[in-house]
């Protein structure tokens, strides 16, 4: 695993890069991604997966009208554990549909930043893999 991201809905979108070598020269890579969250089978998974899994359950994404400020994206290399990125969009909804959408610009934090301005998720995600 090279990089997974987590969305709004909790749901891990993991990427793997494949490497085609021939002789010990790699002649070609290529990315795969998966999808999985908690209501799937993740006994197959990376533990790092499984325990993200546990406290961040798949949620089904319904908005009413008014302003949201959902953490849209959260970008983790697993061989860097100690930085987390992620971002925040801004959604105003009316009349039952999105009226405006903004994507705010990546933020960045990293093992032993004060968390308590950054949202809920973000320390909870922090929590597992900062123990």
């Amino acid at each position: 695993m090279n990089r997974f991201e987590i969305s709004e809905s909790n749901t891990f979108h993991i990427r793997e890069l494949v490497e085609f070598i021939e002789n010990g020269v790699i002649l070609a890579t290529n990315t795969t991604r998966r999808n999985t969250d908690s209501t799937q089978d993740l006994s197959a998974e990376p533990q790092i997966i499984k325990d993200l899994a546990a406290v961040l359950p798949f949620a089904e994404i319904t908005r009413t009208d008014g302003t949201h400020k959902p953490v849209t994206g959260v970008r983790i290399n697993p061989n860097n554990l100690d930085e987390i990125n992620y971002n925040i969009t801004i959604i105003v909804r009316a009349a039952g549909e999105n009226t405006f959408v903004k994507k705010m610009p990546l933020v960045k934090v990293t093992k032993g930043d004060d968390l308590t301005s950054h949202p809920a998720k973000i320390q909870t995600i922090a929590a597992v893999l900062w123990v």
